[in-house]
Parts: C-alpha cells; structure tokens; sequence
C-alpha cells in the first residue's frame, strides 16, 4: 500500500489494526474519515471554531499516542472517538469554570459506559421520547423541570422565582424522574446524561 487513497475502502477497525503497527496512513484516513464528524459534534456543544478544533486535534493526538495494547481493545473506532471528544468537552468546560447541574453526572457515565454508549442516532430517538414524556407532565412539574433542565437553574434559583419552598422543587424534579424512568428502559444516570446531552444536540 503507497497511498491514502488505497485505504480508503478499510473498515474501521482494519483501519485501528494498521494503526497498532504506526501505521501513518491508517492514521491519516481515520483523521480525514472523522474529523468532519468531531468537529461539527464539537461545536454544536461548545459554539466556538476554535475551540472546537483544539477539541478535535487533541483527541486525534491522543488516540496516536494510545499504547498498542489498548488499541487492540476498541472495538468500535466511531464510538470511542465520539466518547473521547465528549470527554475532552467536558474537561475544557470544567477547567473554564462553567459547571453545570449534570456536567458531573454526565461524565461519571460516560467514563463508566464508554464501550456501551448508545449511538447517536438511537439517541437521538431516546431524546424525541424524553421530549414526549415531558410533554405530558403537570404545568407545574413541566415547568420546574424545565427551568432545571434548559435553563440549569438551582433548585434554590427555582424556588425564588416561582415563589415555593425548595422541598417543592425537589419533590417535583424527583417525580419528574421517577415518571421518565417508568416510561423509558434507561436508569436515571443514564436519563440524566441525555438531558444534558440534548441541550447541545438542540442547538
């Protein structure tokens, strides 16, 4: 093989076995096969340019530098490269200070789930069912759950604007989840995570 254009045809993971040799090539189509992808994934969470090609450029760095043992192991090249630019997000907006409510959670689950993580189309299904579900919730819960969710508001902020103790938020949030997770087949952490998830798919 002598040329990119011969690689182009391999699957992703003949792709990742060349890549266990430093195999440059290999690498260099991975790059020109995803980076469009991570980029515009990237910048629909974070709506900076350049912010999001330093995302991207170092997770293509790092995944160079993954010892050969550990390349061995991925087996789904599209899923690990997505997981490792959220996590590179998450990383950048935590070390700017601008945590938020589920940004905690949402890591803890993605580190946890990184070789099982839902697709992003089945995802995107999962957020039109989440976005039905909530439609049909009390005025009330629908709208404490919303400023919670959308709008990232402590339950403290909540309570202070809508006039209610903050024993009412709480209950109301915690029923909220308790009605998605009976009418999903997900857990909370994993309900949680495409909450937030879906704040920046959205936009």
């Amino acid at each position: 093989m002598d040329s990119c254009q011969s690689y182009d045809d391999f699957s992703d993971l003949a792709l990742v076995d060349l890549l266990v040799e430093r195999d440059d090539i290999a690498f260099a189509v991975i790059y020109e096969r995803y980076w469009g992808m991570l980029f515009a994934h990237a910048f629909k969470m974070l709506q900076e340019e350049e912010a999001s090609k330093d995302v991207v450029q170092d997770v293509f760095i790092n995944l160079w530098n993954v010892p050969a043992d550990q390349l061995t192991l991925i087996s789904s090249l599209k899923n690990y490269l997505f997981v490792a630019t959220r996590n590179r997000i998450l990383n950048l907006i935590r070390n700017q200070k601008v945590r938020r409510d589920y940004i905690g959670l949402f890591s803890l689950y993605i580190d946890e789930h990184a070789d099982t993580t839902i697709e992003l189309l089945e995802e995107k299904e999962l957020m039109q069912q989440l976005d039905e579900v909530i439609s049909t919730f009390p005025p009330r819960m629908k709208e404490i759950f919303q400023l919670s969710r959308e709008h990232f508001r402590s339950h403290r902020e909540i309570a202070q604007q809508l006039g209610i103790s903050e024993a009412t938020v709480s209950r109301q949030i915690s029923n909220a989840l308790s009605i998605l997770r009976s009418k999903l087949p997900l857990n909370e952490g994993h309900i949680i995570a495409l909450l937030y998830l879906q704040q920046f798919l959205k936009k």
